[in-house]
């Protein structure tokens, strides 16, 4: 199974383009600001569900990992719980290669063959269909694309109360008790501007 996804994930990388990828070489192919203007609005039309849908995943593991790290696991639990991080991944893949064949298609033949001899190695690695959750022992919580295009207002909640942070690279995925994500008109009310883009809560274990 990890080989075909592996032998999947190299087709996606040879055959298709990034966003990033479109605009790091835009004036090397000759991109028309028509063509611009398009890369952008497939982008922007996908990126905020695709990020909601990322943070409910990364909730989601969370709560896989809390029931299988007890001594007796509750196997009907955790096989449901399972099947939803399988539903989420699911739809985050079908959406990212659902706007990367748009952005592809709004490439020449030409313009597509200039960016597979420009592309590095760097480039083709960056095109994932998801985006791991955490890589220990720290805990990093990712979302696709530049800080201004939907980065969410992340809270830490400790034994000293609630503080916000501008990364999660420090946590220890040990120390997690909770990760709840909070959205739209709920995340406006409680965090005012500051959660136009959802709110990402860390719950740390008591004591902590």
């Amino acid at each position: 199974m990890t080989g075909a996804f592996v032998h999947a994930q190299d087709v996606f990388q040879k055959q298709l383009f990034s966003v990033d990828l479109i605009l790091k070489y835009a004036d090397d192919i000759d991109l028309t600001d028509q063509q611009e203007a398009s890369v952008k609005r497939i982008y922007n039309d996908h990126i905020t569900e695709f990020n909601s849908l990322k943070w409910d995943l990364d909730a989601q593991i969370v709560k896989m990992e809390r029931l299988i790290a007890a001594s007796q696991i509750d196997d009907a639990e955790a096989l449901k719980k399972m099947d939803d991080v399988l539903s989420l991944e699911n739809k985050l893949k079908k959406m990212r290669f659902e706007m990367m064949l748009a952005l592809k298609n709004q490439l020449t033949a030409v313009q597509q063959e200039k960016l597979e001899e420009l592309r590095s190695e760097d480039d083709a690695s960056g095109l994932k269909l998801i985006t791991p959750m955490n890589e220990n022992p720290r805990v990093m919580l990712k979302v696709d694309g530049p800080e201004s295009a939907g980065q969410p207002l992340y809270i830490i909640k400790d034994k000293q109360g609630q503080h916000r942070a501008s990364s999660l690279g420090e946590l220890n995925p040990q120390d997690i008790e909770a990760i709840e994500v909070i959205k739209g008109e709920k995340a406006l009310e409680q965090y005012g501007g500051e959660g136009k883009n959802g709110v990402v809560i860390i719950t740390l274990k008591s004591g902590l």
